[in-house]
């Protein structure tokens, strides 16, 4: 069926019935994609229901960027659809969430979309602070409880803001277990602050318009521990929150201990911004796990990692995955464990999964540019 009479019986709103679906289905699928996005004003995201499965139907103003095998093969859905994408409401037995995009958000991405190129900036610490460790004998667990200088801990992150506004960076990322549920609401004070006093046209817009602020762990309302993350715009509102679910075991003392962690009560939060779909994901939730498993099947564009580990082998074999399956490009921040003696080349350091190539980030803080326009095809 040619598609010029797809589009004109649709434009003419004489809609195919079951017999025209049966026989073109996939000529129907991809010109109802092409009128929806023609015709319709919905904002970003919608409810659909499908017999007894939900679905978020998404709208894609930035065409995927980095086509993915999944993307090639016709037997795939998305291999269809130019204009939107399917997530579904559930997977793996867990609720996946679509987040509202802020103002602030929208502006970014569309100065982003304008010059084709995200800047990314990666963390991490060196500044000499430790990790207070509360160690459990009688259970074996472990949380970390806070940090031995919290004040220079703050110097560290308002020195990354700065770099990042000085390099206009559009994004921050800050590795796992380094920034205290404390000091992560006092940097949000400051950046709501700083809106709040000078205006939202003032110096504040050329911060990051995204920072994923490490985690820490911390207890909910009844007394839960949870390994908990957020995202956050420039003026410190919170866009994702992410609770880790797959617990981490080290050694100390001669025995291993488990991560304190309990049932995370937050779903799989997805950011369908207009640059693509944002997802925050913590260290081993990349590649073990419910979370890990959501991620394979999402289709995400962008991962953001807050990490704490001293071996990145299973993050980068699991990133390269979703990069070849979906195309997506994951951001890694890494702290090394506690009592890491490792330096130089050995130090592991976080890193860029891209289509064309990986950047390793060693720096304190390393500057990354990623072209919107980068196709697997030309890496």
């Amino acid at each position: 069926m040619e598609p010029e009479f797809v589009k004109k019986r649709l434009d003419n709103e004489r809609w195919p019935d079951i017999h025209a679906l049966e026989n073109h289905p996939l000529d129907w699928l991809r010109g109802l994609d092409e009128y929806v996005h023609r015709h319709t004003r919905f904002h970003r995201t919608v409810s659909l229901t499908d017999g007894d499965a939900r679905f978020h139907l998404i709208r894609h103003v930035h065409p995927h960027s980095y086509p993915s095998y999944r993307d090639r093969q016709r037997g795939n859905l998305q291999y269809h659809l130019r204009h939107h994408r399917f997530v579904p409401c559930a997977l793996h037995g867990h609720p996946v969430a679509l987040q509202a995009v802020s103002d602030v958000c929208e502006q970014a991405t569309a100065a982003i979309l304008q010059r084709q190129r995200l800047v990314v900036a990666v963390a991490r610490f060196d500044d000499g602070v430790t990790e207070e460790i509360n160690w459990n004998h009688g259970n074996g667990h472990f949380h970390m409880t806070g940090l031995s200088d919290a004040p220079t801990r703050r110097r560290s992150i308002e020195a990354a803001l700065d770099f990042a506004r000085q390099h206009h960076a559009d994004l921050l990322v800050f590795p796992e277990l380094t920034i205290p549920a404390d000091l992560r609401d006092d940097i949000r004070d400051d950046l709501q602050a700083r809106a709040s006093s000078v205006g939202k046209e003032s110096d504040a817009s050329a911060l990051p318009a995204l920072i994923a602020l490490g985690s820490f762990h911390e207890q909910d309302a009844t007394h839960q521990h949870l390994n908990r993350a957020l995202l956050v715009d420039r003026f410190g509102d919170v866009l994702l929150t992410a609770d880790k679910r797959a617990k981490v075991t080290i050694a100390h003392q001669g025995r291993d201990w488990g991560e304190a962690l309990q049932v995370a009560p937050t779903p799989c939060s997805l950011l369908p911004l207009d640059i693509g779909l944002l997802a925050l994901a913590i260290c081993k939730d990349v590649f073990d796990g419910p979370v890990s498993r959501q991620l394979q099947d999402v289709g995400l564009d962008w991962l953001l990692a807050p990490s704490m580990t001293d071996h990145l082998g299973p993050h980068r074999t699991n990133t390269g995955n979703l990069l070849r399956a979906h195309g997506t490009v994951s951001i890694v921040a890494n702290q090394p464990m506690p009592g890491c003696t490792r330096s130089g080349d050995a130090f592991p350091c976080g890193y860029v999964d891209r289509p064309d190539g990986p950047t390793e980030c060693a720096n304190l803080l390393t500057l990354v540019e990623i072209p919107l326009s980068i196709r697997l095809d030309q890496a």
